[in-house]
């Protein structure tokens, strides 16, 4: 399998940042809670941006560190492999705060590979 390039990855971790705001538009926590499928879709969307920001090159993560990149994948792992001790809590408060940081740096390195690559 050939190995995908940055700007292909950050557009996985931009389709999943969207998922998730789509998954749960004008949600409330505890519609939340009382939604198997948003919480399975937002888990599983969370799973794909800590993988993909996992497959980014190191070099690549240094020279963009305006992002967590080591606290996405931690995030990432503690949701796969500490399945049965989520915190939806922390997991919507992530959501609500973090993630639209996450989109617009996301966004910016996006345009910038844009730019750099004449597309």
């Amino acid at each position: 399998m050939p190995k995908r390039k940055p700007l292909q990855t950050l557009e996985d971790i931009a389709d999943a940042v969207d998922k998730i705001f789509i998954y749960t538009y004008e949600m409330s926590f505890q519609e939340f809670m009382n939604n198997d499928q948003a919480i399975d879709a937002v888990l599983r969307n969370f799973g794909v941006i800590g993988e993909a920001a996992n497959r980014l090159p190191c070099n690549f993560k240094s020279e963009n560190g305006s992002i967590e990149w080591r606290q996405i994948i931690g995030f990432r792992n503690h949701i796969i492999h500490e399945y049965f001790q989520i915190d939806y809590e922390k997991i919507w408060r992530i959501k609500e705060g973090k993630l639209i940081e996450l989109a617009g740096a996301t966004e910016q390195i996006i345009d910038k590979l844009y730019l750099q690559s004449g597309q």
